[in-house]
């Protein structure tokens, strides 16, 4: 048997021994909730039982006992579950090690154990695999280490409903109706024969026996289409080799199978078939570059039957996740639930389901239903219609699972919504209202019916039970909640007489022991008719008792509903009254005067009246005291029965006259726009106003600096004077503090620098009266007069002539156009009008000197020269001339010419003057055309290099040549 090269992963754990908080899912009551149960993982190391307490007293199971453990909770949609334990180091902790699951039903209180996993021999993971589940009902897991072990670790869940139990042999293979994913659990051995997969090239060298633990699927294709698939080992290291098979005869018949794709890379994690892999075959290694465990898609041909063997190489048993994709479809019922809801359900209501799956490509010929949580009937076995209650509400999830009559198994769960709807009780309230106004004696009673009891009570006032009792008038409610979770809320009303409202009426029993008293009770509120006790007597219906003398008489009141008040009403004889029309204090005129009084009018007893002003005159017989200051004066009157009358009166001052005044200040100095304001408070009444200036209103304008004076009367004739002196503004005043003159005739270098004084700060400053500036200093200013203004914060200006002056403007003359003979001198000449200034001339080429007011020049063709003039202060000017160049050349050439040696025009030549450089070429013909000389570049003037007459070695006879310079 063939070796085939495998990876095995160990990973090392640490304890950690710092002490960790308590993780919060610690118990069943906190567990945490796994709102998608379908397919999901946690971080590495994302939960701890490190800080956990034990959960004692549930039933554990295969646990090693009542540990350090965490809790977690999901609802399933779905038969069967896989959870995985992976002990992982993370924050704070290592990975924890041998876990144990344990997996429940039921309320926290009373769980239910449903399936449990004991520890492995030895490693870091641990899987629970179960089916069975109980659709909408919450579900427990409970996770500890072996022996209290504790560290961190990650979960994973996956909820399906499982297709047929997969074979290890071929002729027995699950056969698939759909591309659901599903969870291979765990894989028990070769089946019966264990050559079935010896026909596939890249397995065949492992020996006789190809697998040993395997599973087999088949299915077959609805439509053309690409398929591929995933297969994930739920223990990472697994090596998980697989043959996809055409079978030709169709499913069950596995001879003549053709082998389609082979995978024996033992490259381990997911493996399959994808979109993007070219090739069909990966040999049994993980050593070439080409190897990433997966091979091309399955292009499927609808009608054909297709077959799937997985072999776990690693011979862990342990299973396997797959996931299909592709847009080919496997052929199948699509299963569907039908019912007859548009709308969420009540309980207690029928509910119509049956089965709405379509399919013409066979027969269905097995149903099972489970209709969830609270569900009359719980199950059926026939397509329907069902006619399903459910007693509680909430989600349920309706589970259909069909039988094809070739085996093929396919579910399909969905949801219904089951709600409390209104009028499901029937509540009668009886209600006693509070007798007396204020009491707190009224009750509420209910009695409540339907199907769902027994029932809770929860009332606003914190009350329990149907009824409430000693209730105040107000408003409460009450929310009843039966055994189905449905819950109403009621409102009611408690309500009182209305409240006792009472006025008494009394006549005073004369003075000096006088019996003719009379009380009288007036009552409303509270419940009718009355009946009243006076002095401790029997109850009757009078509601006034006469013939009274002076005294305090207690008074009992008793409604028709026997609600009781007591008062006490004391009974005093006559008391004399002041007349309420007629002003009794006529108080000082001004603030401090002695000339206030006080007159009294009696408006009730008998005069003649007596008045004792306690001044110590005793009882006189006027009625007035006058000459008063402002105080406190008591006066005690009789009248002619000796009935008295007390009295206290207090005369106040009027409100002391006060004046102050308000400036508003000159704006600037020498302005008259000063204004005063008179601001009186106090006296009486409205005020007059004399000012020194004569203007009666209350404020004067237009005022120079000075004193002024007010004088102000109020409407009782009281009056205060008060003088003012008025200032003005220091006048602003402005100079030039530094002008700086123009550098250079026509350009904008001034500057002005302004200072100013006196006004108000912060000034602003200008040189044209229109655009003010903060600053004081002005630059770049051109030559020229300017008119220098400050303006203070209130607007006062003051303004200054200035000047700017420049200096003369600075020239220089270079002279008229010159025109000269091509080599010879030309002399340049500048005349300035300033001596103390330097030159510059350019071009420079060519001018002995540039830097002096007369340089000489060679020039070869026409030039403008220009010349610069500098002065002392930076300022310059500039002129310009012409040297031009005359078309006159100065060449002489003879003739005639005589070649004798004699001395004397022995030869023939071009003669020029300074502007002459060299001859390039000289050419001289006979009258016959015959060249008889030639010559390049000849110097001029240099008879060495002319025509000596000869034409080569011969003497030229006389005659006449034609030339060419």
């Amino acid at each position: 048997m063939l070796w085939k090269p495998t990876l095995a992963l160990w990973v090392l754990l640490f304890t950690l021994s710092a002490a960790l908080a308590q993780p919060a899912n610690d118990d069943c009551d906190s567990s945490t909730f796994l709102p998608d149960a379908t397919d999901w993982c946690s971080g590495l190391g994302a939960f701890t039982t490190v800080g956990a307490t034990s959960s004692p007293g549930l039933p554990g199971g295969c646990l090693s006992g009542a540990f350090l453990d965490a809790w977690f909770s999901f609802i399933p949609l779905a038969t069967d579950v896989t959870i995985t334990i992976i002990g992982s180091s993370g924050a704070g902790g290592a990975g924890l090690q041998l876990p144990e699951i344990a997996l429940y039903e039921g309320a926290c209180g009373a769980l239910q154990l449903v399936a449990c996993e004991p520890a492995p021999a030895f490693g870091n993971a641990n899987e629970l695999t179960f089916s069975g589940l109980s659709l909408g009902v919450i579900h427990y897991i409970r996770v500890q280490g072996k022996n209290g072990g504790t560290g961190n670790f990650q979960l994973c869940i996956n909820t399906y409903n499982a297709p047929v139990e997969p074979s290890s042999d071929c002729p027995e293979a699950a056969i698939l109706c759909n591309k659901d994913p599903f969870v291979v659990q765990q894989v028990l051995g070769p089946g019966n024969d264990p050559t079935e997969a010896n026909d596939a090239d890249c397995l065949n060298g492992f020996g006789v026996n190809v697998e040993s633990y395997s599973t087999w699927f088949v299915w077959t294709a609805g439509n053309d289409g690409p398929l591929t698939f995933t297969l994930t080992p739920i223990n990472a290291p697994d090596d998980l080799d697989f043959v996809v098979y055409e079978f030709p005869n169709g499913p069950g018949d596995c001879t003549g199978k053709i082998p389609l794709r082979c995978m024996a890379s033992s490259c381990q994690g997911p493996t399959g078939l994808n979109l993007s892999s070219t090739d069909v075959s990966e040999p049994p290694n993980c050593l070439l570059p080409t190897q990433d465990n997966f091979l091309s898609a399955l292009q499927m041909e609808t009608g054909k039957t297709y077959g799937l063997m997985v072999n776990n190489f690693s011979t862990t048993q342990i299973g396997f996740e797959i996931e299909f994709g592709g847009t080919g479809e496997f052929a199948g019922p699509q299963a569907m639930i039908g019912h007859n809801m548009t709308e969420p359900g009540c309980i207690n209501e029928p509910v119509t389901f049956f089965d709405a799956t379509s399919f013409p490509l066979g027969a269905i010929v097995g149903w099972e239903w489970e209709f969830g949580p609270g569900a009359t009937p719980a199950n059926a076995f026939t397509a329907g219609p069902h006619q399903v209650s459910y007693n509680s509400p909430g989600v349920k999830p309706v589970l259909l699972r069909l039988t094809t009559a070739n085996g093929c198994v396919v579910s399909v769960v969905e949801t219904v919504e089951i709600i409390c709807c209104d009028g499901q009780y029937q509540a009668i309230a009886d209600i006693s209202q509070a007798d007396c106004p204020g009491a707190a004696n009224g009750s509420i009673s209910l009695s409540v019916s339907n199907p769902n009891g027994p029932y809770t009570f929860e009332w606003s006032n914190s009350g329990a039970g149907p009824g409430i009792s000693n209730l105040a008038p107000g408003d409460y409610s009450v929310t009843i909640s039966d055994a189905a979770g449905c819950d109403t809320t009621m409102a009611f009303t408690i309500t009182e007489p209305p409240a006792f409202s009472f006025d008494t009426t009394t006549v005073m029993p004369t003075c000096n022991g006088g019996m003719d008293g009379v009380i009288t009770f007036d009552v409303s509120g509270g419940t009718q008719p009355y009946a009243f006790s006076w002095q401790g007597g029997p109850f009757i219906p009078d509601n006034s008792m006469a013939g009274l003398q002076v005294g305090i008489y207690d008074i009992m009141l008793r409604d028709a509903n026997g609600c009781e008040v007591s008062f006490e009403i004391p009974l005093q004889e006559l008391e004399l009254e002041l007349d309420p029309t007629v002003d009794a204090v006529f108080p000082p005129v001004c603030n401090g005067d002695a000339n206030a009084s006080i007159q009294l009018t009696i408006s009730n007893g008998l005069p003649p009246y007596q008045y004792d002003f306690h001044d110590g005159n005793g009882f006189v017989g006027a009625n007035s005291l006058s000459g008063l200051g402002a105080g406190q004066y008591q006066v005690d009157v009789l009248d002619a029965n000796l009935c008295q009358g007390n009295f206290s009166f207090e005369v106040a001052d009027p409100a002391e006259l006060t004046l102050g005044l308000e400036e508003m200040p000159i704006s600037c100095f020498g302005e008259a726009d000063g204004v005063l304001s008179a601001m009186p408070e106090g006296g009486t009444g409205s005020y007059a106003f004399r000012w020194s200036t004569g203007s009666t209103g209350g404020s004067i304008d237009g005022l120079a600096a000075g004193e002024y004076t007010v004088t102000i009367t109020d409407a009782s004739g009281c009056s205060l004077s008060q003088s003012y002196v008025l200032g003005q503004p220091d006048p602003v005043g402005l100079v030039a503090g530094k002008i700086e003159n123009v550098i250079c005739h026509g350009e904008a270098t001034g500057s002005i620098t302004l200072e100013a004084s006196g006004g108000a700060l912060p000034y602003s400053f200008s040189l044209d009266g229109t655009n003010f500036q903060p600053g004081a200093i002005f630059t770049s200013l051109p030559a020229g007069s300017y008119e220098a203004v400050v303006e203070d914060s209130r607007g006062c200006r003051t303004s200054l002539a200035t000047a700017i002056a420049e200096p003369p403007p600075l020239q220089v003359d270079a002279g008229e156009r010159q025109v000269v003979i091509l080599g010879y001198e030309a002399r340049l000449r500048a005349i300035p009008n300033n001596p103390d200034v330097s030159f510059e001339w350019a071009p420079a080429a060519g001018l002995d000197c540039a830097d002096c007011p007369s340089p000489t020049t060679l020039p070869l063709r026409n030039t403008v020269y220009v010349v610069e003039v500098k002065d002392s202060s930076g300022c310059t000017a500039r002129d310009s001339v012409e040297v031009a160049i005359s078309d006159d050349r100065p060449v002489y050439i003879p003739n005639a010419f005589s070649p004798n040696d004699d001395g004397r025009n022995d030869v023939f030549t071009a003669y020029g003057g300074p502007g002459m450089r060299g001859i390039l070429s000289l050419k001289v013909y006979n009258r016959w055309g015959g060249l008889s000389y030639e010559q390049q570049n000849l110097s001029v003037d240099n008879p060495v290099v002319a025509w000596d007459g000869r034409a080569g070695d011969e003497l030229a006879p006389p005659g006449v040549y034609t030339y060419v310079f």
